[in-house]
């Protein structure tokens, strides 16, 4: 059976987070694996919800197999006075480096200007390649939201 404990974080230093990956047809099993990373909101802020009342400070990826996408949705807030702010997103500090590229995170936010006051809703997306690396079995990377004044 294989497995691949996923993390993702978002905003704040996680750990913990755990996600068994395995091949199609094989059972389930949970296993605890540390990851730790940091994910840095820059000029905007991350809710869980259009209420602005729950901080992201980690996403849960849920089973993960060869060729699944997950999406999850967050709330980005720009809370400038005056000030727009154009939306970029990076990832960096993969563990390992080979995991970059088989998984990957986008997002459907990317170059938007979010006007100044203004919170709007963004899918993060996690997608697995059919062609994963055999060897990878654990890993995390640290993410960045990042607004720029406009």
């Amino acid at each position: 059976m294989k497995k691949i404990a996923i993390g993702a974080l978002l905003v704040i230093i996680f750990s913990g987070i755990s996600v068994p990956f395995f091949a199609s047809g094989s059972p389930a099993t949970y296993k605890n694996v540390s990851n730790n990373g940091a994910v840095k909101a820059v000029s905007v802020h991350l809710y869980w919800d259009e209420d602005c009342t729950s901080n992201v400070d980690s996403i849960s990826w849920g089973l993960l197999q060869p060729r699944m996408t997950v999406n999850k949705t967050i709330y980005i807030s720009n809370n400038h006075p005056t000030r727009s702010m154009k939306l970029n997103m990076a990832t960096e500090n993969w563990t390992p480096e080979v995991a970059n590229g088989p998984i990957t995170l986008t997002w459907n936010r990317e170059n938007q200007v979010l006007p100044a006051g203004v919170v709007i809703e963004a899918i993060m997306t996690l997608s697995v390649s059919p062609n994963i690396v055999e060897n990878i079995t654990n890993f995390s990377f640290d993410m960045a939201i990042i607004g720029t004044g406009q």
